[in-house]
């Protein structure tokens, strides 16, 4: 569930590490909160209560097809998904997404 504390260029250096350390035939499971019918990633800046004080909550979420593509061009392909639940629907929808990749090559 980091990927949303990460932009998209990050997100892809974190892959490639993962990457660079798995061997061919390894899995790795994830899970994050991703817009489902949005090209563009979302900027979530809001207050929270943290205990007894407010504190920043910061958020990007990268749409559904891009975070997959991400993964694909890593070296990875899609073993399993589940879409587990959604957070938003209006305006947009915000779905907790769970994935296993398996890595099938070296980049």
């Amino acid at each position: 569930g980091v990927g949303i504390y990460l932009q998209e260029d990050e997100l892809a250096s974190l892959i490639d590490s993962v990457a660079s350390n798995l061997k061919v035939g390894g899995y790795v499971a994830v899970r994050d909160t991703l817009t489902m019918y949005m090209n563009m990633q979302v900027h979530i800046v809001r207050k929270e209560k943290m205990g007894g004080f407010f504190e920043d909550y910061t958020a990007s979420y990268h749409p559904i097809k891009n975070y997959e593509k991400l993964w694909l061009d890593g070296g990875f392909k899609i073993v399993e998904e589940q879409y587990f639940c959604s957070y938003f629907h209006e305006p947009l929808e915000l779905g907790v997404h769970g994935y296993i990749f398996e890595k099938i090559k070296d980049n």
